[in-house]
């Protein structure tokens, strides 16, 4: 059975103006399986804040069919 894509998010803590914990997701990119199991990633946007952590997360259906304009 072959891995589906995944899709890469960027994902930066903060806190809003009532001092709470939040997150904020950017979707930055896409990541294919390899036939030897590694994955390349394909970045279309690269975090370059301190802190940021990329995630990856299979994708939705709704991803799947999204233009990229998120």
């Amino acid at each position: 059975m072959q891995t589906a894509a995944q899709i890469l998010y960027g994902v930066r803590s903060y806190q809003d103006r009532n001092g709470e914990e939040r997150s904020q997701w950017t979707r930055i990119g896409a990541a294919f399986p390899c036939r030897d199991g590694s994955w390349n990633l394909i970045f279309d946007y690269f975090p370059n804040q301190v802190g940021t952590t990329i995630n990856m997360r299979p994708a939705r259906t709704a991803d799947a069919s999204s233009s990229g304009d998120d």
